[in-house]
């Protein structure tokens, strides 16, 4: 505020001073204004200079640093990588790997999402290349996360019920699209949407079943867990990609295979998604993926 006040207070004497002596005032405003016009008419050159010789010197830098990091990047990256998967292996060689603490780099693209009862227990990385020991005791239910690397905003979900034994998780995608799927709980209907823009859960031996339906139910659209017993009872109306209608209860499932579909009665049921049935995958396949974050 004092200098407001101190502004004002000299922006007023200096309008005085013109008011009661215009001609002084009038003599030293031109020769002050005299004064600037020569130092900026003198200097003018210099700052131009200036500003030239620091943009081109920017530009040159940027251009250096660029060259450099092109040149040291994957010298870099690889001695992260040995570095790193060294250090691992000294961890895993002596019993010391357990999440969380995990020297290799950790993201969102691959995750487990455990589950019991329809009900989120535990959520852990994928890391390729580790054994994962801290697992939850009591779960039924495993859901891998894939996030497409063209898009990370879709994810394959891979559906299992037991934790894979093998390092790399392989997996296929189906070419099975059901045109509508309606689950009919409590005099209440529900769509059951397997693809999305943002998820797709059309995987060979993916299993559609009373565990897979009480956790779409829960986490998909939202319903109270303890509002859904652990032997509820529902219909599920199916119309396939051929338009066959087919109706199922709580003792069908449905399995996804490459080009068709399963429908098994629980006594009979065979999980189809297990770490076997994954390795026999061909590579060949168009649709086959590797679920590897090591790079």
């Amino acid at each position: 505020m004092n200098i407001i006040y101190t502004s004002l207070l000299l922006t007023f004497l200096i309008k005085m001073y013109s008011i009661f002596y215009p001609d002084e005032y009038n003599k030293k405003f031109h020769e002050l204004k005299d004064k600037i016009q020569t130092i900026f008419v003198n200097y003018q050159p210099l700052f131009v200079n200036i500003g030239y010789s620091s943009i081109y010197y920017y530009s040159y830098c940027q251009i250096q640093i660029n060259k450099i990091k092109k040149y040291i990047t994957p010298y870099c990256s690889l001695y992260t990588k040995i570095i790193g998967t060294s250090f691992n292996d000294f961890l895993k060689r002596n019993n010391l790997v357990f999440y969380p603490f995990i020297f290799y780099p950790c993201t969102e693209k691959n995750k487990l999402t455990f589950f019991k009862n329809g009900t989120n227990v535990k959520e852990i990385p994928y890391i390729d290349n580790f054994i994962i020991n801290d697992i939850p005791a009591n779960y039924d239910f495993i859901e891998i996360s894939d996030y497409s690397s063209d898009n990370n905003n879709f994810v394959n979900k891979i559906c299992m019920v037991s934790i894979p034994s093998i390092e790399k998780i392989k997996y296929e995608l189906s070419n099975i699209k059901f045109m509508s799927i309606c689950l009919i709980y409590n005099e209440k209907k529900y769509d059951i949407y397997l693809s999305t823009e943002k998820y797709n859960y059309y995987i060979v031996g993916n299993v559609i079943d009373q565990i897979f339906l009480r956790y779409y139910l829960i986490n998909i659209l939202n319903e109270q867990s303890n509002a859904i017993p652990d032997d509820f009872q529902y219909k599920l109306e199916v119309l396939d990609q051929n338009v066959n209608m087919i109706t199922l209860t709580n003792i069908d499932s449905i399995v996804f295979n490459k080009d068709n579909y399963e429908l098994i009665k629980r006594e009979n049921i065979l999980q189809t998604n297990t770490n076997t049935s994954r390795n026999s995958l061909s590579k060949e396949s168009d649709d086959y993926v590797n679920l590897d974050i090591s790079n």
